[in-house]
């Protein structure tokens, strides 16, 4: 048996990871469509994003379009009329493993753009 260095490990996860962020993919989803943005609810936190490419193991959301939503306040409020409490947008893009999905509402307002 052999061991790999910290390093090595941390430059496969790197390569795997951009490989998986940068490459777009055709594959269609029975509930996403690749362009609409959507409300996620995962296991221990949400997002908001445009849905840049679809693989069978997750979602990846265009970079500029992501927000870290850390209070949604009234959900009603939130999903129909895009009022949030908290957000935070970042800049790059994000990957979401369907395994840690919850569920998910399309996100018919603009994008979050500004921290609140």
């Amino acid at each position: 048996m052999f061991t790999l260095s910290d390093e090595t490990k941390n430059n496969l996860i790197n390569s795997i990871l951009q490989d998986t962020l940068s490459k777009p993919s055709n594959k269609t989803h029975p509930y996403f469509v690749v362009g609409k943005s959507y409300f996620f609810r995962n296991i221990t936190f949400h997002l908001i994003g445009t849905i840049a490419a679809i693989d069978e193991n997750g979602i990846t959301l265009q970079a500029g379009t992501v927000s870290y939503v850390a209070n949604s306040g009234r959900f009603m409020q939130s999903i129909d009329d895009g009022i949030l409490n908290e957000v935070e947008p970042v800049k790059t893009s994000a990957y979401i493993n369907l395994n840690a999905l919850v569920d998910a509402f399309e996100w018919c307002h603009p994008l979050p753009r500004k921290q609140q």
